[in-house]
């Protein structure tokens, strides 16, 4: 505590102060006592003047020293109730002083808008969708590969051309060949696509072989017998060189037998497929020229068209923002059903079903939930005494309206930036969380005494006792054991006044006093200012006129105090009798209660705003930062 005392007192003087002023300080304070003791004391009896002081002795026993201030009580978490859309409340199942889990629903608001919303953006989905699929279809055809296998031919495309819809060459199959072939209706008619046929011709001594593939509508003229004629195609694989303009009769043969051909057909030069460019573009490459022999898939050209290009990635971007209104409308659909977002009680409630909410007009609050199982409030404490806050420590907590309970607390929060006023004082939040609430509202005033040192066991004296503080030492009026003759003190005094001589210090003053220890000059140190109520000097102008008889001053040793009773770490013995003049002293001289409310020698160590806690029966501003 030593350390503690002299940091407040260093924090609390005048750094500016030169050991000059502090020389005549001193001296001006000890005239200044002087003179008070002869005003009050010097025209009483010595009775009067005993009379005035209060005895108590030095004991043994606990000091518990805490930092005291108040605040409000808040619920450990607490929602307002808002709503993101408008619309009529359709349900609302809770009440005021219900009690909800987290999750439950606590408005429905009517959805069918909503709901229109959704089913739009699917449509704009589904279009955004097949307005992709189709130009990436057109950009696809910008690779023409061939439709067929066979030889090229009518193809002149070179680079830069610029191709439209259309044929652009075509691919001729000599591979398989085909040929029409007429039958006559009734034949015709039993005749099924994919029979096999046989054809023959009187040039070759050899028979070919091939399908049906194709039975043709249209009449082919008339037999010799006057019967309608209907053609039938056949195809047949190429052999080999076959002469051109070869006529060949065909058999085809059928589940109800084999049919002749009513006439004969000639053999096509191939089967000619044509090479289209369904998409326009600009020729960018070419694989092949006129002539060569393609294969079926095989890549021909290839075309480029940046319009293409640019409205893929238009579409693109069209189906991206379709599927975000679409989440957007899910996600507003979802704020029609307003939830509990904690558990805890609702202590207000504002809007009920049938009620029309329209967030245009602002935010309404709809309900207020609070979490009650635990509490929590937040006091100011000053930064001469933030570095004995930790988290953690535990605090006893009151409430004016629940006289007869008490809380526990716990630091939880600690403000790491300060808060200075216009006078110079930088104060910090601390919050404390109440685990057990009971009975505690929001909104209730409470006090909390906060732990920070004891001292068990150890030897004490009333506070008010100590005069003239320096650092970690004090003084106090001690019951002497030596008694002076009354009568001689009178004569002394007589005989000096007839002489005209100031009376002096009696041997017995100058035997009884402590020494005191060298100044703060003399250390090197900054004299230190006492704070509220502590003394700047003794009161020794007058001798023992102004100490009652048989005691006598002694300089102590003090550890930390609880606003009522302080530590004598030496100087003092269990059940030594001391004196002091208490500050409420009902008798006193008003003059000197004045004086004695100024700290001229009255007690209080520095950091004199610390407390005894919850016993010391005093209530603080939440702003004073008082420590006890």
């Amino acid at each position: 505590m030593e350390g503690k005392f002299t940091i407040l007192q260093k924090l609390s003087f005048k750094s500016f102060f030169t050991k000059k002023r502090i020389l005549i300080s001193s001296i001006a304070a000890v005239l200044c006592v002087s003179l008070i003791c002869f005003f009050v004391f010097g025209g009483k009896k010595e009775e009067d003047v005993k009379a005035a002081y209060v005895e108590a002795q030095a004991v043994v026993g606990d000091i518990i020293e805490t930092i005291e201030q108040s605040g409000v009580i808040e619920p450990l978490d607490r929602y307002e109730i808002t709503s993101r859309v408008k619309g009529e409340i359709i349900a609302s199942p809770f009440e005021e002083g219900d009690y909800v889990n987290e999750g439950d629903t606590l408005y429905r608001i009517d959805d069918e808008d909503a709901q229109l919303s959704i089913e739009k953006a699917q449509n704009s989905i589904e279009k955004a969708e097949m307005s992709l699929e189709e130009i990436q279809d057109d950009i696809k055809k910008l690779d023409i590969f061939a439709p067929a296998s066979g030889k090229l031919s009518d193809f002149d495309l070179e680079i830069g051309d610029s191709v439209g819809n259309g044929i652009i060459g075509n691919i001729v199959n000599t591979d398989v060949l085909t040929m029409d072939i007429p039958f006559s209706v009734t034949d015709f008619n039993l005749i099924n696509v994919g029979d096999d046929v046989t054809i023959t011709s009187a040039l070759y001594m050899t028979s070919i072989d091939g399908k049906v593939t194709h039975k043709y509508d249209a009449t082919a003229g008339t037999g010799s017998d006057g019967s309608v004629l209907k053609n039938i195609e056949i195809e047949i694989k190429n052999p080999g060189a076959l002469a051109e303009n070869t006529t060949f009769a065909a058999t085809v043969h059928t589940p109800s037998g084999d049919i002749k051909s009513a006439g004969s057909g000639i053999v096509d030069k191939g089967t000619v497929t044509s090479l289209k460019s369904d998409v326009s573009g600009t020729v960018s490459s070419i694989a092949v020229k006129n002539g060569d022999y393609v294969t079926k898939g095989q890549l021909l050209v290839k075309l480029t068209n940046n319009s293409l290009v640019n409205s893929k990635k238009s579409s693109e971007l069209n189906l991206k923002d379709s599927k975000l209104n679409m989440d957007s409308s899910r996600k507003t659909l979802e704020d029609y059903n307003i939830t509990a977002p904690i558990s805890g009680t609702i202590i207000t409630k504002n809007s009920k079903a049938g009620d029309n909410i329209d967030n245009s007009s602002g935010q309404t609050v709809m309900m207020v939930i609070a979490d009650m199982s635990k509490v929590k409030f937040t006091i100011t404490v000053d930064e001469l005494d933030i570095s004995d806050i930790q988290l953690g420590q535990t605090a006893v907590v009151d409430a004016d309206a629940l006289p007869d309970e008490t809380f526990t607390a716990v630091v939880t929060s600690i403000a790491s930036e300060g808060v200075s006023s216009g006078d110079g004082v930088t104060t910090y939040e601390i919050e404390l969380t109440i685990d057990e609430p009971g009975n505690l509202k929001s909104g209730m005033n409470v006090n909390a005494n906060i732990f920070i040192n004891e001292a068990r066991n150890v030897l004490s004296i009333p506070e008010e006792a100590i005069m003239n503080v320096r650092g970690n030492m004090a003084s106090v009026l001690v019951k002497s054991d030596r008694k002076e003759n009354s009568t001689d003190k009178k004569e002394q005094k007589t005989a000096k006044e007839q002489k005209g001589e100031m009376p002096q210090k009696t041997d017995n003053a100058q035997n009884t006093e402590t020494p005191q220890r060298p100044s703060a000059e003399q250390n090197g140190e900054m004299p230190q200012r006492p704070s509220n109520g502590q003394s700047g000097a003794m009161p020794t102008g007058g001798g023992n006129a102004n100490i009652p008889e048989g005691y006598t001053i002694r300089q102590i040793e003090v550890g930390i105090s609880d606003g009522t009773n302080i530590e004598v770490v030496s100087g003092l013995s269990e059940g030594d009798t001391i004196i002091y003049i208490p500050s409420t002293a009902s008798s006193m001289n008003p003059f000197m209660r004045m004086m004695m409310g100024g700290g001229m020698m009255g007690g209080g160590m520095p950091g004199s705003n610390r407390n005894g806690g919850m016993n010391s029966g005093n209530r603080n501003s939440a702003n004073a930062g008082v420590r006890r």
